[in-house]
């Protein structure tokens, strides 16, 4: 946008460069207010006022302390700035083109001049060279730019996004050109008598936009499009590989023809083993978890890729740990739902889940209390069971696991026998003695809020799913045999063979 609006300048002052490059600095301030000082925009800003300035005093530019000091000032402004994302992977994304951009698209120029000296092209093949040229420079800036963000995003949004490259390649063209379209669509508007030639430019844009929405879908469809990272091991793999790759960087200058290489391969490697390993260690486990989403429960049950959800509660803004959850164990369908009652603690990301995940079977009580938006996602799941509350409690086999559940004084509660393992879920108001003798006797009892009678339950751990803010409410309980989900972290228990065991579990940096 700068290099476009400056030329513009160029134009309209007689090449005057410095005055030029001084409105084109105003031009680039005045966006930064229209879209808001985002941190990204800002470090982006900065970087262009300076460059522009340093025109406009016939001073040389220098990229990296102008990213530097944007992002010094950016701080200063805001310290809170330092973990906002979109500012940590504009700044990555600059240094890494700062930094490899030149070193990756020489290092193609010569294989490119050198194939080129050591046979003699054809006429075709030398009019593809500029072709060649052009497709080097966009690789270089991808690639660059993509080493540099990849540590953000591993972190971030726990993904490997594998065709990145490939797709920056295919629309970073059409993004510059559509950018471009529309600052001289925007210029026309504003001209009564030349407005109408602003129509083909949006006709242009709308089937550019078509085209980039397109080649989203397609490679976003391929096999292994995005690798999962919320694992255990990943973030001693990433400081290793981070470590590893600036000492390579300081120890450039000695013989290290092969280094790059060898790095590359051995970061690859131990990552794809550490994957196939962490999946075969957890082959035939069925996981019980009990997640800390706040106020409600979120207990999930996970054995080869698929998922039974008894409760998806909690308070609002945490059902990205449930999300996270599912998608670290590689969850791709959702064999069972139960939907107790419409309240926060028990089914608030219900829509979430269907929305994300084929869903098998759903089983729902009082399906005209539960969310509007939820009926019409329940009808698109593959088979409904509609239970109505203070009735009977209904029984459900899911293959080696029988439910029973039940909705009571508008409390709904869910046990569960898995593997010789019962657990039974209270939710908020639940009175335990209304249950029946099976129902009280568990392994594991899970509850929320104020649950009467608890006396009546047999259990042997008592996890407490809250908020740190209630943790009053349990003084009475807490034991050596209780667990509580403000205390830090997910309630993980493996079951196999029979036999289970009981740990914490946090997804790092979560």
């Amino acid at each position: 946008m700068v290099s476009f609006v400056f030329a513009l300048l160029m134009l309209l002052t007689g090449k005057n460069k410095r005055l030029s490059a001084l409105l084109a600095a105003l031009f680039v301030l005045l966006y930064m207010m229209t879209v808001g000082f985002t941190p990204s925009v800002t470090r982006a800003g900065i970087m262009q006022i300076i460059f522009l300035l340093g025109i406009a005093v016939s001073r040389r530019y220098d990229p990296i302390n102008s990213l530097g000091l944007a992002v010094l000032i950016i701080i200063l402004i805001n310290p809170y700035a330092a973990a906002d994302v979109s500012l940590l992977l504009s700044f990555s994304a600059v240094l890494g083109i700062l930094l490899l951009y030149n070193r990756i698209k020489n290092y193609l120029y010569d294989r490119i001049q050198t194939g080129k000296a050591e046979r003699v092209l054809n006429k075709i093949q030398v009019r593809f060279m500029p072709l060649m040229k052009a497709a080097a420079v966009v690789f270089s800036f991808s690639v660059s730019a993509y080493l540099f963000t990849l540590p953000v995003c591993i972190v971030y949004f726990r993904q490997i996004t594998v065709y990145s490259v490939l797709t920056n390649m295919l629309i970073s063209s059409a993004v510059t050109v559509i950018i471009i379209s529309m600052m001289i669509m925007l210029l026309l508007h504003f001209s009564v008598i030349f407005s109408f030639i602003a129509l083909p430019f949006i006709l242009f844009c709308g089937l550019l936009t078509n085209y980039i929405i397109l080649v989203s879908q397609i490679v976003s469809s391929l096999p292994f499009a995005q690798i999962n990272t919320a694992r255990e091991f990943v973030p001693v793999w990433l400081a290793l590989s981070i470590i590893a790759a600036l000492a390579l960087y300081f120890l450039r200058k000695r013989k290290l023809r092969h280094a790059v290489k060898i790095y590359a391969l051995s970061v690859f490697a131990v990552f794809v083993f550490a994957m196939m390993f962490n999946d075969i260690a957890n082959k035939d486990i069925t996981r019980f978890s009990v997640l800390d989403t706040g106020n409600g429960v979120s207990a999930v049950v996970t054995r080869d890729n698929k998922a039974a959800v008894f409760s998806c509660g909690g308070s609002f803004g945490k059902g990205y740990i449930l999300r996270e959850h599912l998608e670290a164990l590689n969850i791709n369908e959702i064999s069972y739902l139960l939907i107790t009652d419409g309240n926060d603690t028990g089914s608030l990301y219900a829509p979430d889940i269907m929305s994300l995940y084929d869903t098998a079977v759903v089983e729902v009580y009082d399906e005209e209390k539960q969310y509007e938006n939820m009926h019409s996602l329940i009808k698109e799941c593959g088979r409904t069971v509609f239970r109505r509350s203070e009735g009977s409690d209904s029984i459900t086999h899911l293959d080696d696991i029988d439910i029973i559940s039940g909705v009571h004084n508008k409390s709904g509660f869910v046990f569960a026998e898995l593997e010789g393992l019962r657990f039974l879920i209270c939710s908020d108001g639940t009175d335990c003695s209304v249950l029946s003798d099976r129902v009280r006797n568990c392994d594991i009892l899970i509850i929320n809020g104020e649950v009467t009678n608890i006396s009546m339950v047999r259990y042997k751990t008592l996890f407490i799913s809250d908020s740190s803010e209630n943790r009053g409410k349990y003084n009475g309980l807490m034991g050596d045999n209780t667990l509580a989900s403000f205390d830090g972290g997910n309630i993980i228990v493996k079951v196999h063979d029979k036999r289970y065991d009981i740990r914490r579990e946090n997804i790092w940096l979560s």
